[in-house]
């Protein structure tokens, strides 16, 4: 007790004020830097997402080629003069959703996966719609 004595009560309060200050002082910088890198991750999600809509784009315009031309076929076994134009335009569209693919990949995603996806897309491309497409040109 006799040590207590030596200190003043406004000493001991400013020593606790003083501390408390460091404590907020610790736990807003560290508030701010977990907030920063909660950003960082909302940055990679955002990017995941672009790479996966991109994806999705592609995978419809490939459907809708595949509609559109199975349509027109229809329409010559029928008999009629078959309009590729629409067939055309998914095609042109799914070649543009690959490059745009290809620009931003890897990105966050695994290279491993963001390659197999592109070469898969890419022989997809070359060795079943594009060779679909000319073979009803000609026929």
């Amino acid at each position: 007790m006799k040590m207590l004595r030596n200190f003043t009560i406004r000493f001991v309060m400013l020593t606790i004020l003083g501390i408390f200050c460091v404590m907020w002082a610790g736990v807003g910088l560290y508030s701010t830097w977990s907030l920063s890198r909660v950003s960082d991750g909302n940055d990679v999600d955002r990017q995941l997402v672009r790479q996966m809509t991109v994806l999705s784009q592609g995978n419809d315009q490939y459907f809708r080629f595949v509609t559109r031309l199975s349509r027109a076929m229809e329409v010559k076994a029928a008999g009629g003069t078959p309009d590729l134009a629409p067939a055309q335009q998914a095609l042109d569209n799914m070649s543009k959703k690959l490059a745009e693919m290809k620009a931003i990949s890897p990105g966050p995603m695994d290279e491993k996966v963001s390659a197999q996806v592109i070469s898969t897309w890419q022989a997809l491309l070359d060795r079943g719609v594009t060779p679909q497409m000319a073979q009803a040109k000609q026929a």
